[in-house]
């Protein structure tokens, strides 16, 4: 492929399972990974090349889960990091099909004729490993336990002796926590 693409304006960045997975995000939440991806402004990814937050949609598996009268994303709907299959964002001259400029468009996991998944577990403690600056004037820092924990589990639908599902019918299941204990 050119490195350039005169025939369309649109700018395209994808990512991939195996990219998100590798990816140092802070907190394993949707919203930031629009982060990382290069013209995105704001703390939360709030606006894109310079356009307005309204400018942004959210689509999971082809539906919209932006709150129009807000202006905001459903928070509540987007899925985990470990569920998420496929990231792009689209911003330009996007296709006829998206209402907005920018698009953040997600695709999510889906089970597999064999039994699959993953487990994980992160802990941020600042009591192991504690990095001080020189000009810290405290004798203790201030506390900061986070541990973000889930799975993501995948297969065929099978009922012995009922229906075999293979090749025709999937689950999959994804839960992801966090905790949080913090001290000011």
């Amino acid at each position: 492929t050119p490195m350039v693409d005169v025939d369309n304006p649109t700018l395209h960045n994808e990512m991939e399972h195996a990219r998100i997975e590798q990816l140092p995000v802070n907190q394993r939440m949707l919203m930031n990974l629009t982060q990382i991806v290069p013209g995105e402004e704001g703390s939360k990814g709030s606006r894109s090349f310079g356009l307005p937050g309204q400018a942004q949609e959210f689509v999971v598996d082809g539906a919209v889960v932006t709150d129009r009268r807000y202006n905001m994303s459903l928070y509540s709907q987007s899925p985990g990091l470990g569920a998420v299959d496929e990231f792009t964002l689209d911003t330009g001259a996007v296709s006829a099909r998206y209402s907005r400029p920018s698009n953040i468009i997600v695709s999510t996991k889906s089970g597999t004729n064999q039994l699959h998944g993953t487990a994980y577990e992160t802990l941020l403690n600042n009591d192991i490993a504690l990095a001080r600056s020189r000009t810290d004037f405290y004798s203790r820092p201030p506390q900061l336990v986070r541990n973000e924990y889930g799975f993501n589990v995948g297969g065929p639908v099978v009922i012995p002796k009922l229906y075999n599902g293979r090749n025709r019918t999937f689950w999959f299941r994804s839960e992801e926590h966090m905790s949080e204990l913090q001290s000011l």
